[in-house]
């Protein structure tokens, strides 16, 4: 095959994106070792009305990484309803911290949502701290990757991203890496997220994401970030070019912006 068809192309990274690409994988590694411990009981609780007991089988027979992705997929969806209690729960973090990095056919986002119900406030430092470590060292990663338009965009996890961290407490932490990164990436995902924010009358949402848990609080944080004159000015450098460029995309950015700027402003710490 390889004499037929060559070698494949190498992919080519900035510096930048090939140091936050090995950061991620470091801290996917811290995760592995956090939850190192971490086993499934031989005999794993599950609701048999609504379970297939021949995946609970492959569960306890199959190693957490080789799982398929439909069993993987079908694990995120009970997890702490119809399968397994939050220890369960806590085996699978690697799977899912890992899953991260591609497209499964399961809601990211909806999976951290659940790890407060698993208790997550309460979980060992070591654990807490390798699952913010990731959750940074990946959002970093895609926000100087680049944005992705059209179909591509169905494959870019930034947003689900951004969510879990909002789900988790760790908004501040993003926000404060998209402060520190102002290559063209991160700029343009500037205007990624305001052509997805909805501004309502009493709250701000994502088109896209959320919806899993009570992010409220969370997006209060964004939006006062958002409207902060560092920030303020950072959006309107990026839309100068993007006016010539793509002048329908920087006319419903302004119509974005001045519905933010109408909404009356809270005093949020982060």
């Amino acid at each position: 095959m390889r004499e037929q068809f060559g070698e494949a192309p190498t992919a080519s990274y900035t510096a930048d994106q090939a140091g936050a690409a090995q950061a991620t994988i470091a801290a996917l590694a811290e995760v592995d070792r956090a939850f190192a411990g971490c086993r499934l009981p031989d005999s794993l609780s599950y609701c048999d009305c609504c379970t297939d007991p021949q995946l609970i089988g492959r569960l306890l027979s199959v190693s957490r990484d080789d799982l398929s992705e439909d069993d993987v997929a079908s694990v995120a969806g009970s997890l702490l309803y119809t399968i397994g209690d939050a220890n369960d729960f806590k085996y699978f973090v690697p799977r899912f911290c890992r899953d991260t990095l591609v497209v499964p056919l399961y809601d990211i986002d909806s999976v951290f949502a659940r790890f407060r119900r698993a208790g997550f406030d309460e979980w060992a430092d070591a654990e807490r701290r390798a699952v913010r470590n990731f959750l940074c060292a990946v959002w970093k990663s895609a926000l100087i990757a680049g944005s992705r338009r059209n179909l591509s965009a169905l494959t870019d996890p930034w947003l689900d991203i951004l969510d879990s961290m909002a789900s988790l407490g760790f908004l501040g932490d993003a926000l404060i890496i998209w402060d520190a990164e102002h290559g063209d990436s991160a700029d343009s995902r500037l205007l990624d997220l305001l052509d997805l924010l909805e501004v309502g009358s009493g709250s701000i949402s994502v088109s896209g994401a959320g919806g899993f848990s009570d992010n409220s609080a969370a997006y209060d944080v964004l939006e006062a970030w958002l409207r902060s004159p560092a920030v303020h000015a950072r959006i309107d450098a990026v839309l100068e070019s993007t006016r010539i460029a793509d002048r329908e995309l920087a006319e419903r950015i302004n119509g974005v912006l001045h519905a933010l700027a109408s909404r009356p402003e809270k005093t949020i710490g982060r």
